[in-house]
């Protein structure tokens, strides 16, 4: 019989997400730390697959020699080392790591149980080749989803995989939860599962301790004074000219300045925050602008003001799905120009505070029962 260890497969490897490493580190800390359950990440890294024509991809490294770029891009930036600091610290990993799917379904032998999720680690089109590792097909330890998501309200069909293997794949499953109202209805109509359950997000569901214990770690303490800064703080995943030029209106309102939070300058060009100093800037800024599914989760529990401009490429399902649930539709806007409106009436905190309680009793029963702990 298998020891009681449970494996969590997810988008924790990321270079450039912060979202994708601390939910990761938080479905790892609710798992060992509040239901006492032995848990590591399985540090399978997928081998990229470049779609990409050659003729395409020959001209974009001729116009980059000459110092062209496409102004929609992120520019090129350094330190992705600080991603990988963080995973040493808060994510406990494989030996490991994996980029064979065989030696992928031979690891998962390991373990008791093996969890997929959260992340959009149902999205197909982000997945691709790799879209039946993340329905975990093989037999053996019991095999559950925490909070996956489809990303969009809509099941994308793979150009890899027919869609009665993934019905095979998930049907199979012991037990299943997504992160959005949409993702059950997907499962029922397009992957013939009804028992799906709707649960939090790993970042709500281990809440705010956990990050203030994060900042504690690292010694990133507000500074004095400071406690709630005055800056308006935006994080744009896309680069987008309309959307930081609305944070630096909505700063000259508040007599104060925007501050890009994503990545900074230096002296040879561009750096990313460390994941710690993304998340003090969330928890002293004291209005937030995003387009990022996390960095509004991570908003909610540090109660700050926010705003968030749908990006449909991305998916807007999973947003609306989430503030539709705490009452805070009004946050979600389309367009830059909306948010000064959105902004009007603050945010009612002791009633989100209220829901998100609610909710998590019924997430974290999910997974105790799914992995089987022990009361």
């Amino acid at each position: 019989m298998r020891k009681h260890k449970v494996g969590i497969l997810n988008f924790q490897y990321s270079t450039h997400n912060y979202g994708a490493v601390l939910q990761a580190a938080a479905l790892e800390h609710v798992i060992k730390d509040d239901l006492n359950i032995s848990a590591e990440h399985i540090d399978y890294r997928s081998l990229p697959l470049n779609e990409t024509s050659q003729l395409r991809q020959l001209v974009v490294k001729f116009l980059r020699h000459l110092g062209v770029r496409n102004p929609k891009k992120r520019p090129d930036i350094e330190n992705e080392a600080v991603f990988e600091r963080f995973r040493k610290d808060f994510i406990n990993r494989s030996p490991q790591s994996i980029t064979e799917k065989n030696r992928f379904i031979e690891r998962c032998s390991e373990y008791s149980h093996v969890v997929v999720g959260s992340d959009q680690v149902w999205r197909t089109n982000y997945t691709k080749q790799n879209a039946d590792v993340f329905f975990l097909p093989f037999k053996g330890p019991q095999k559950v989803s925490y909070a996956a998501s489809f990303g969009v309200d809509l099941w994308e069909e793979s150009k890899y995989f027919q869609n009665a293997d993934f019905i095979k794949w998930i049907n199979d499953f012991d037990n299943v939860s997504v992160r959005e109202s949409a993702g059950v209805d997907i499962c029922k109509k397009h992957l013939s599962f009804k028992g799906a359950v709707h649960v939090l997000d790993p970042t709500l569901l281990a809440g705010r301790a956990f990050f203030e214990s994060i900042l504690d770690y690292y010694m990133m303490f507000s500074p004095e004074g400071e406690s709630q800064s005055s800056k308006v703080a935006y994080y744009k995943l896309d680069v987008d000219r309309s959307f930081s030029d609305a944070a630096s209106h909505l700063a000259s309102k508040l007599n104060t300045d925007a501050e890009n939070f994503y990545y900074k300058y230096n002296d040879h060009g561009y750096e990313y925050f460390s994941v710690p100093e993304w998340l003090n800037k969330i928890k002293i800024s004291k209005v937030i602008l995003t387009d990022s599914y996390h960095c509004i989760c991570l908003a909610i529990l540090f109660n700050k003001e926010f705003v968030c401009v749908s990006n449909a490429s991305r998916g807007v399902s999973r947003l609306e799905s989430l503030l539709g649930e705490l009452g805070l539709e009004s946050r979600l806007v389309s367009s830059p120009s909306q948010i000064s409106e959105a902004l009007i009436t603050p945010i009612d905190y002791t009633s989100v505070e209220r829901k998100l309680d609610e909710l998590r009793v019924d997430s974290k029963k999910f997974l105790k029962v799914a992995l089987n702990a022990q009361s």
